[in-house]
Parts: structure tokens; sequence; C-alpha cells
């Protein structure tokens, strides 16, 4: 088999193909894994950055198809696995019919990355719309071509028994549903082989909506799925009676929303409402729904949900017929993914998405699999379903790597660790109560709630004391309350005494701080006494210990980025800056601090070492016994 794996810049492509090694390695498989770009750079003798720089993109672009034609050619007898990393800007039409395209896609890809150390294509514009002035060509054209799509999780770096499985086509009894969409159908042989995989990976339903789909295309579909795999779903009112009969077919299931009245002809095996009006409370809209149900059928209730109170009104309505009752919340960013992750197969209905699916709420392929390996894991040892969960708590937490850096360590107490985004208002009327009604135990809590932590734990650990700031937290069974420290002054200390023993750091101006002020203004003035350090707030542009002094009358050889990515908008440093080194407490693709960095041409270091140690005590945090907290 011939892969190539294509996808954004920065994506993970690259860091996949090392992976893609590992796991064929790990069942003795032989296997070739290449980088077209690390092939363009043996064969030409030239780098990447040189080759841009003489011949131009265009140019780059005729090395780069020719090179890959060459591999064509080469590796056309092989009988051994060959994988393939395309560069983002290869394009895909040029890849032969011969060759499976796997599109490797990340949700984070349409919030922008910045790199420093790749070529500039538009060297007229920002770094961040020089990405998304591709972003959405690149994105169709790849969806055009690809055979399958792994949407990978933030943070993945390492071997992951998902992935693996995923990869090494090893997913079995993995349930759930998945919708159908247009793009499926640029081929035919390509989706019966798409359908064929997942039908072989035990997929109870392959969703066809009629708004969605038309009627040729879900003909062809039908020609590949079992009757009993099917699932019609009518959602367009002006094709009822074209729609009306292919749920005649003997086997085929279907979802009737309640929306268009009640159901005119025989037993739908699902009864949908996916509206509700405007100002409209949850349980008037549950009492839509009948009270009689024919045998077999059930109610699904699909609603857009505002708020964790709404989020707990549907799970309770759930929770009192859990046998004929589903809730599926959505949102138009997402925030409900992790509820449908922790619904699992308690639902005979709950759909995985391969991209963006139908809905961005759905889990993606890899989360699923993930859930179902600890649903079984959990089976084995006898427990019940998954009853308790951690997660990283903040706004925004789409980038956190938090849930798959804490993946093993939760995955031996068979729970799961998500991102919740929960803005201030909503933790200040209680909608961590909820989270821990619903089986919260562990939190990871990240900005702009590390103050918030501190009021809501009975007991602090001493470093937390003294900071009156929490980002680490975990619920006590016996005295059921929350407990909680403060891990990132390691990680700030770790990462400070690494780059001093390498850089000079000189002068030093704190650039924004949030709830991480109290964390760096401990170890910068103790530790460092010896530097100059500024801290200047980013709304005002002055220094915080000395209102006199505005930051554009400072020169620090050293900026610490310490702006929270939705402060992104606020303030500029001045552009009397210059210093040489940047340090950046984020360590997202997208983060305003690489992007200064870049403009300036100056040495820049991420926040993983921050991150990774700080990860690494909140573990140990987490570990300890209720008995052995230590607190002040």
């Amino acid at each position: 088999m011939r892969v190539a794996i294509i996808g954004h810049r920065g994506t993970g492509k690259s860091s996949l193909l090392k992976r893609i090694y590992q796991y064929h390695l790990s069942e003795d498989e032989t296997v070739s894994c290449l980088d077209l770009d690390g092939e363009i750079e043996a064969r030409i003798g030239i780098t990447i950055p040189k080759i841009f720089a003489e011949k131009g993109e265009n140019g780059f672009r005729e090395i780069e198809k020719k090179i890959f034609a060459e591999l064509d050619q080469e590796t056309s007898t092989n009988s051994e696995n060959v994988y393939v990393a395309m560069g983002a800007g290869f394009n895909p039409k040029d890849i032969p019919e011969s060759w499976k395209v796997l599109l490797v896609i990340r949700d984070t890809d349409q919030l922008g990355r910045i790199f420093l150390d790749r070529p500039r294509l538009d060297a007229s514009i920002s770094a961040i719309d020089e990405y998304f002035e591709r972003y959405q060509r690149r994105h169709t054209a790849f969806l055009d071509r690809a055979d399958d799509v792994l949407t990978l999780d933030e943070g993945i770096g390492d071997f992951d028994e998902s992935e693996k499985a995923f990869i090494l086509d090893r997913v079995e009894n993995i349930g759930g549903a998945f919708t159908l969409l247009p793009s499926h159908f640029q081929n035919a042989q390509r989706l019966e082989s798409l359908l064929k995989l997942r039908l072989k990976w035990g997929v109870q339903w392959v969703e066809l909506r009629d708004d969605l789909l038309s009627e040729d295309q879900i003909r062809l579909a039908l020609s590949f799925l079992p009757d009993d795999r099917a699932l019609i779903s009518f959602r367009d009112q002006n094709k009822i009676d074209l729609t009306r009969k292919w749920v005649t077919r003997v086997g085929l299931a279907f979802d009737w929303p309640l929306e268009f009245g009640e159901c005119p002809f025989s037993e739908p095996r699902y009864l949908s409402l996916h509206e509700r009006l405007e100002d409209q409370d949850l349980s008037e809209v549950f009492d839509r729904f009948p009270n009689e149900l024919p045998e077999g059928t059930q109610l699904k209730a699909a609603l857009p949900t505002t708020s964790f109170e709404e989020l707990l009104q549907g799970h309770e309505w759930w929770q009192a017929e859990p046998n004929k009752r589903i809730f599926l919340p959505h949102s138009t960013e997402g925030r409900w993914n992790w509820y449908r992750l922790l619904q699992g197969h308690h639902y005979s209905l709950n759909f995985f998405r391969d991209s963006i699916g139908s809905g961005i709420d759905q889990p993606t392929t890899l989360q699923w699999i993930r859930r179902r390996q600890i649903e079984v894991s959990r089976a084995q040892k006898g427990e019940d379903a998954l009853d308790s969960f951690a997660a990283i708590l903040g706004d925004p937490v789409r980038h956190s790597w938090t849930p798959m850096e804490q993946r093993k360590y939760f995955a031996k107490k068979t729970s799961s660790v998500f991102a919740i985004q929960l803005n201030e208002k909503e933790w200040d009327t209680g909608a961590v109560a909820i989270l821990n009604k619903m089986g919260l135990k562990w939190a990871a809590v990240t900005a702009p709630h590390k103050e918030r932590a501190y009021k809501l734990c009975a007991r602090h650990e001493v470093m937390a004391e003294r900071l009156r700031s929490v980002n680490t937290i975990k619920w006590t069974e016996g005295e059921q309350q929350w407990v909680g420290t403060n891990t990132d002054i390691d990680g700030f200390k770790r990462t400070i005494a690494n780059v001093s023993s390498q850089h000079e750091l000189g002068s030093i101006a704190v650039w924004g701080g949030g709830g991480t002020l109290p964390v760096m203004e401990s170890v910068l003035k103790t530790d460092f006494v010896h530097s100059d350090v500024r801290f200047f707030s980013l709304r005002t542009s002055k220094n915080r210990d000395d209102d006199s002094q505005l930051a554009k009358d400072f020169r620090p050889d050293t900026v610490i980025w310490a702006v929270g990515r939705s402060g992104s908008k606020l303030n500029d440093p001045p552009v009397e800056w210059a210093p040489a080194l940047v340090i950046d407490l984020n360590y997202s693709d997208d983060s305003p601090g690489r992007e200064f960095a870049l403009k300036l041409g100056c040495r820049y270091i991420a926040g993983d070492l921050m991150f990774f140690q700080q990860a690494a005590m909140q573990r140990a945090f987490w570990d300890k016994s209720d008995d052995n907290l230590v607190t002040e």
C-alpha cells in the first residue's frame, strides 16, 4: 500500500510520519516513510529555503512535482508499505489514483499558524495572513482528493494506541455513527472503500441526510451499505415524498424530525427535535415529545444548548429514561464535544466525525476510538460505564495539550480527560458544581480562572496559598470538597533556569501576565534579583510597579510574552523594543508572541518546557492521597 499524507502547513504530517514508522515496527512490518521535502533536499542537494530564494514558489512547485513523480515510479512495484508526507502546497490532483491519500488535519488549522523556520511565501503581508490567504483554497483541494481523513488531537507527539489502530486498520467494534457528506462523493471508488473500512470497524450507523445529499448520492451510498447499517434522516421538508421511498425497504431505519409534525408513515427508529424557539426553555422543548412510543423507537434531542445549566437539564432528561432517550447538545463552536464523548456508548446513536462532519460538537474519529478503548478496559475490569473524568478548564481551551499529555495517566484510572470551555460568568454561576455532579474529579485550570480556582478550594497546598492562585484541583471523596495547588511556578522556574543557562537574559520586560503574574513575580524577583526585571501592563503600557514609567522608555534585552491568547487583540509592545530574545509562555502555533519575534527577527522560545514540567507536577499532586496533601 502506498499512502500520500497531505495537510496544511504545521498540521503535524512529518511527526505523524515518524509515529507511523514506529507503529509498523511494533508489529514487525516493513515500511518506508519518506518526507517529500527531505527527498527534495537529498536529491537536489539544495535546502528548501535556498530553492525558494533562488527559484521562488513556482519554481519550487515544479521541482516538488518532479521529485514526487520519481518516487511514484520507484515505488510502483514495492510490496512493502510506503508513506510519503507531502508539502502543504503540493497540488493533490497531481497524486495518481494508485495512491491512497490521507488528509491530516487539526481543528486548530482554522485558527492559523505562524512559522519561524519555514520560507515565507508572501513577505508583503503578516505571517498569519499569509497562512489564511491559502487556507480555504488548499482545504477544498485536500477534501476533493482525500480517501480518508485523520483529525489529530492537539499535542499528540508520541506513540498513541488509538492512532496506531487507525493507521494499521486494527479498529474493532467502534460503534457510533457518522454522517456522509457531499465531499465523500468525489469518487465512487473512494466512497466504497471508505464505507467498507468503517463497516469493518463495526460502525453501527451511516447517516444519509436528505438535506445534504442528492437522490443519486443516497442511491449510490445504499448500493454499498447493508440495510441494517443505513440510517435515513429526513431533514428537507420539500423532499419528504422523495425520501420516503427509501424507508420502505426492509430493515432500513430512519430518523423523523418532529419539526415536520407527526410522522405520517411507518415507525421511525428515532423521533428527533433539532430546533427551539428563542428564549424557549429546554423543558418546553422536551414536552413536545410524545409520551407513548412505538416499540423500538427512541427520542433524540439534538438541540442548541447555551449554558451548563441547560446541559445539566438535558442530561437529567436523558437519565430519567436512558433506554428511550438521547441528548445530543450542539453549539456553534463545538464546546459540547466533551459531553458527547462522556456519553459514549450510553446512546444507540452518537456521532463521530472524520473532518468537520455535520456538527463540530461531534468527537473526532481518534477521540471516538480512544473513548471506546477506555470502555473496553473498564468492561474487562468489571467496572461500570465511565463515571468519573478529568478536564482542562478555561477559555479558550481548544488549543490545549492537556488532554493528550495526561491521557495515559488517566487511562490507568480508566478515565478520560477532556477540554472544557467555560467563561468567567459560567464559573461564577456554578459550572464547576455541575461538572462535578456529572463526574468531574480532577482538573487543570487555565486562564482566566486561576484566582477563581483558589477561591473554590477548601484547602490549598503551600505554594498555591502564597500565590493565591490555583491551576490544579482534585475532588476529595471523604471531605466532599475541592483541594488545589499551583504547579505553574515549577514550570516557570524550570524554563527560566534552562534559558538562562544558555542565553544571557540581560534586562527583562514581562509583557502582560494575567493569572500567571504572581508566579512570575515570585520567581523573577527572588531567584533572578540580579536582573533588571520590569512588569508592564498590556492595557496601559505602563510599569506595574511604577506607573510613571512607560514601556516605550525601556529597552529590554529579553521579553517574556505573557499575553493570554484571548488577550491578543490588546496593545502590542512598543515599536522601540528590539529584544534579542522572546520567551513565550504560550505554546500554540498562532501565538502573537511568535509574530512579534518573527517581525523583529530575534530568537524565540515557546512555552513547551513550562507546560511539560507543570504537567508532571500536576500528576504528582493528583497521585497524592487526600491525607498526604500538605496545606498551610
